[in-house]
């Protein structure tokens, strides 16, 4: 019998690693970027470098559609923590980044399960409870900023920190060994194949928009520290961490859980195209006010806000897929992850570029503006009734 608390206290514990793979290497990169003598395109190299293999996640669920989840978990768990031991040694560009896609490669194992698991468990509750599993995301986010601002550089160099994130990824994969998990994740007898689901338009408008909410997250989260230092140090932007720069990062993953904790009631009031809408709305707007000069303080407030309006965009277009087809299988989350792995991809790279274009990573922040705008238009899109059964 499947205990939900257990399985939802295992689905956190391995949502707060997937946070680990943002926080860790936006922590730590100025002082990476200084030992390795990285620049901003190669920054962002790092920073997308994990989010390559999400690809792999249409692969990982439609396994699991057939052999079940406790071995995938217990694979993913293994891989991120040789892949987060490996990058605590890297000497070189090219060795940092083939680190960094074998830590992507474990989250790429375990990010498409743990939705359908949660929206299996809790049926009724799709839109809620993905929102409450993904708020752990922010939630471990926060906590590694934390950790990382209060020992770093005295005690925890940026070495010690991956192998302590790596650490960490150990004990959801102990809880998926025993835990008793669901079978299935479609309802009824029927699942929905996923070369039947691609052919729904209002599954690729969901696509779209998962591509863009992931830019619109990534970008912010994995560049704050490195703009915060960039403005306190102009002349040396990879000089360390200082204190502005990881309270910024803290600000952030802290009003992203709060949003993403506050997201079903905010659904309850005022429906979820709407909740989407909004939350794209104020996401553009403070992007945009980043070029403001009324100083860094002001910036890391905006961006922080960011962090709380873009909170929503990812789990409720999971839960709106899910509703939308519900007798679809895990397939149909883990290809809306991959594509979504496609906008965690790009964006840290075209921020990096764009950084390299212009000397300093503001106007990457301002165009990436861009990305909420359109979700704001595809927004509009998101109507009509809900799709129960494989009949189109």
């Amino acid at each position: 019998m499947v205990k939900t608390k257990a399985v939802m206290t295992a689905c956190c514990m391995a949502m707060l690693t997937l946070s680990f793979t943002v926080a860790g290497p936006a922590m730590c990169m100025p002082s990476m970027a200084r030992d390795l003598k990285l620049d901003y395109a190669e920054q962002g190299l790092v920073f997308s470098a994990p989010m390559w293999p999400f690809a792999l996640s249409v692969v990982v669920a439609a396994l699991a559609d057939r052999i079940g989840f406790r071995g995938l978990l217990l694979l993913g768990s293994v891989v991120q923590t040789v892949g987060w031991f490996l990058l605590a040694e890297v000497q070189s560009l090219p060795q940092a980044i083939w680190a960094a896609v074998l830590v992507g490669i474990g989250g790429s194992v375990v990010d498409p399960l743990l939705t359908p698991i949660i929206c299996a468990v809790y049926p009724a509750r799709r839109a809620r409870m993905a929102n409450f599993l993904h708020g752990f995301y922010c939630v471990g986010f926060a906590s590694v900023a934390l950790l990382i601002v209060l020992l770093h550089p005295a005690v925890l160099t940026w070495r010690w920190a991956f192998r302590v994130l790596g650490v960490l990824c150990v004990p959801y994969g102990v809880a998926s060994a025993v835990l008793a998990l669901p079978r299935q994740v479609h309802q009824g007898e029927v699942r929905l194949r996923a070369r039947t689901l691609i052919l729904r338009p209002i599954f690729w408008l969901l696509a779209v928009a998962m591509i863009l909410a992931a830019a619109t997250e990534m970008g912010p989260a994995n560049w704050l520290p490195s703009f915060v230092q960039s403005l306190a140090s102009p002349a040396d932007p990879t000089a360390g961490i200082n204190l502005l720069a990881g309270a910024g990062l803290i600000l952030f993953g802290s009003l992203m859980a709060a949003g993403r904790f506050m997201a079903s009631a905010m659904e309850n009031r005022i429906g979820v195209r709407r909740l989407l809408a909004v939350a794209a709305a104020a996401c553009m707007v403070c992007l945009a006010a980043v070029a403001l000069p009324f100083g860094t303080v002001y910036r890391v407030v905006c961006l922080g806000i960011v962090g709380f309006s873009v909170a929503c965009l990812w789990p409720t277009l999971l839960a709106v897929a899910g509703d939308r087809f519900p007798q679809a299988g895990a397939s149909m989350f883990s290809v809306l992850s991959a594509v979504g792995g496609v906008g965690c991809a790009a964006a840290p790279v075209a921020l990096g570029c764009l950084g390299n274009v212009f000397g300093s990573l503001a106007p990457a922040m301002v165009a990436l503006a861009l990305a909420p705008a359109l979700i704001l238009v595809a927004s509009a899109g998101l109507r009509g009734r809900r799709q129960s059964t494989g009949v189109a």
